[in-house]
């Protein structure tokens, strides 16, 4: 989905801290992982996490947890 571009403007990488510690979907984890672990990264390792979170999301659904 995140590889798609189907992800909404909310769901992009920001700068700020807007994410719900309550109840988090599998392709908020994937921007909120990419926006800690991605500072300093290139651009490949930004596509292919955002590509294997992609597929995770296709094989078993955007779940929240």
């Amino acid at each position: 989905m995140l590889r798609m571009g189907v992800a909404g403007p909310e769901l992009q990488p920001s700068g700020g801290s807007n994410v719900n510690a309550d109840c988090m979907s599998l392709s908020e984890d994937v921007v909120t992982s990419l926006r800690l672990k991605g500072d300093g990264k290139g651009i490949s390792f930004l596509q292919a996490a955002e590509r294997a979170g992609g597929y995770v999301i296709d094989a078993r659904g955007n779940k929240t947890w």
